[in-house]
């Protein structure tokens, strides 16, 4: 809550009544954007045990549209999340767990995430504004899934789990990345004019 209070003459005082609201956003150190063409803007709230992600626009081609809740990855590290909940997922939406190696709309990356139709997605740009490769694999339904994104050296490597335990290896892929990328929970629609909503929980990025 938050009021007001005017001082005046000799220190009388006068006070406002107070005004309810609420803050939306995201914790140190991490932080939110849209990234390229997005007609719907996006938003991400919560803490460090739960953000909820919403946003428009289509992952892949040779360019990119989605909300993107992010940290700085310096060297190898990893990204790991419970998947909870998904919301209004078009045919070609994403939501999932990202290392890019910048914040451009063209930029080199991996994703692994979740499609509408509940089944895991590798996905990386391995050059600049450069085409998109897109594997499906097995069956993931939220809540019971989780999903985890690891750099070492030039080997980016996704992993997708039932019970955040057993890990089941989705796909590997040697880029060229720069030292210092971002790395974050990525959600887009599928269409720049729709919003998908996203939860994940426990978000752990390890550098």
């Amino acid at each position: 809550s938050v009021s007001a209070r005017v001082v005046y003459g000799s220190g009388q005082t006068v006070n406002s009544e107070s005004a309810m609201f609420t803050m939306l956003g995201v914790p140190e150190p991490w932080q939110t954007v849209d990234i390229g063409r997005v007609g719907v803007a996006g938003l991400a709230d919560g803490g460090s045990d739960q953000i909820a992600v919403k946003g428009a626009g289509r992952l892949g081609g040779l360019s990119d549209g989605f909300r993107f809740v992010y940290q700085t990855l310096s060297g190898d590290g990893e990204i790991t999340v419970r998947l909870r909940g998904l919301e209004n997922l078009g045919p070609d939406g994403r939501a999932g767990v990202m290392i890019r190696e910048t914040l451009t709309d063209t930029a080199r990356y991996a994703l692994v995430a979740v499609g509408s139709d509940r089944r895991s997605r590798w996905q990386f740009r391995p050059i600049t504004a450069g085409e998109t490769t897109t594997r499906v694999g097995g069956g993931l339904t939220p809540p019971d899934c989780w999903l985890k994104l690891v750099r070492a050296g030039l080997r980016f490597t996704a992993f997708s789990s039932r019970d955040g335990i057993n890990w089941v290896q989705l796909g590997m892929r040697n880029m060229s990345m720069a030292p210092n990328v971002q790395m974050g929970l990525a959600v887009s629609s599928g269409d720049s004019a729709i919003l998908d909503s996203a939860v994940f929980v426990n978000p752990v990025a390890v550098p």
